[in-house]
């Protein structure tokens, strides 16, 4: 989620993203709940941190999840994002783009400053490890213990339906 606060998104062809923090137990942070809508769209972000699926690069891309997907191996991504970065950088409309970000920046810092995101991220996240009320304890020991799961996660296994949403808590808070 960090990388989506960039100006620029960029990912290698072949990536496979998860935008979500749900299946280790945890609310988010990272200005999550400011950078993924913003992106995307709120329609979306609820779905992407509610159903929990992966994300090839292409669909993310076709969402606004990513700016723009590189080809080629993974050896060669670094040059091939120098070599884009230099092209946006000499782009003729450069001091536009920039001026139209800074007060898009402006103006969503008068509705919501990034910091009454922060705070009410943070204070999701405590609940969430703190009073574990989704088991992230469980879910951190796993993770820490490289323990596989025993089954397919139903939000994966495609081939048996999926039960009813055991999460409403997952809010976008109003910008």
């Amino acid at each position: 989620m960090m990388a989506l606060g960039a100006d620029q998104v960029i990912a290698r062809d072949g990536v496979v993203l998860n935008p979500h923090y749900e299946t280790m137990g945890l609310y988010g942070s990272e200005y999550w709940t400011y950078v993924l809508p913003r992106r995307v769209g709120p329609a979306a972000a609820i779905d992407l941190t509610g159903q929990c699926l992966p994300v090839g690069a292409a669909e993310a891309a076709s969402i606004g999840l990513v700016d723009a997907v590189l080809p080629g191996p993974p050896a060669a991504f670094d040059e091939s994002v120098f070599d884009h970065a230099k092209q946006l950088a000499g782009r003729r409309d450069y001091r536009r783009v920039l001026d139209e970000k800074r007060a898009a920046r402006a103006a969503d810092e008068q509705r919501k400053p990034l910091d009454a995101y922060r705070a009410e991220e943070l204070a999701e996240m405590s609940r969430d490890i703190f009073d574990d009320r989704h088991g992230f304890a469980a879910a951190r020991h796993a993770f820490v213990t490289k323990q596989k799961p025993d089954v397919t996660p139903t939000r994966l296994a495609r081939h048996r339906p999926a039960p009813a949403a055991e999460r409403d808590d997952i809010v976008l808070f109003a910008s």
